[in-house]
C-alpha cells in the first residue's frame, strides 16, 4: 500500500481541498504525508530596495520564508 503521500500547496482553494484530501488519506493508511510549496523569485523591483537599504533584502528574503 502507499507509504508516502507529496501534496503540492500553495494558497489556491484548489490546493487547499487537496492538501485536506492528502491528510483524509495518509491518516486513513497511516502514509507519510509531506507537503511541497515552492517559491517564486522576488519581484526585481526589491533590488532597488536592497540598494537603498541593504538590511530590506534580508527582510524581505525573512518574510518570504516565513509565508
Amino acid at each position: 500500500m502507499h507509504k508516502r503521500i507529496t501534496v503540492a500547496y500553495h494558497e489556491s482553494p484548489e490546493a487547499s481541498r487537496a492538501l485536506t484530501s492528502a491528510i483524509r488519506l495518509a491518516r486513513m493508511l497511516g502514509a507519510e504525508l509531506r507537503a511541497v510549496t515552492i517559491l517564486e523569485s522576488p519581484p526585481a523591483y526589491t533590488a532597488f530596495a536592497g540598494a537603498a537599504d541593504p538590511s530590506l533584502t534580508l527582510i524581505i528574503n525573512s518574510d518570504r520564508m516565513q509565508a
